[in-house]
């Protein structure tokens, strides 16, 4: 009897270690999206897309920008259910043009694009992957 009390007993134990073991597997598989950055200033505007972003935000965004004097465009937009899975966008500034495109399969790295009309501005318009200190 007591012997059966000390089976049940391990047999719980790990039981136990298991489910922590695979709940923290799952924790840990399942991907975190890079948040999406927009800042948009008087002088500047910066977009760093990401998977969460809908269809309405994205509008929004070129809908804002047109006020700046700046066209953003999106000729290709897919999702994979409500993830954003492919994007291309066209940006146009009035004085430089630039087009990016992704997948999404960036490592980590911030994608989008830049426009800098600040007079020490190293670069007026960036776009694609940003480096870590960009």
């Amino acid at each position: 009897m007591l012997l059966n009390i000390f089976k049940v007993r391990k047999i719980q134990h790990v039981l136990k270690v298991f489910f922590i073991l695979t709940l923290l597997f799952v924790m840990y598989c399942t991907p975190k999206y890079k948040p999406y950055k927009i800042t948009i200033e008087a002088d500047y505007v910066e977009v760093q897309f990401g998977r969460l972003m809908s269809k309405n935000l994205l509008d929004s965004i070129s809908t804002v920008l047109i006020s700046k004097g700046i066209k953003l465009s999106f000729p290709v937009v897919q999702y994979d259910g409500d993830k954003l899975s492919k994007l291309e966008f066209v940006i146009d500034d009035g004085e430089h043009t630039g087009t990016a495109s992704t997948h999404f399969l960036n490592k980590g790295k911030s994608f989008g694009f830049k426009v800098d009309r600040r007079a020490q501005a190293k670069s007026k318009l960036v776009v694609g992957e940003f480096k870590n200190n960009e």
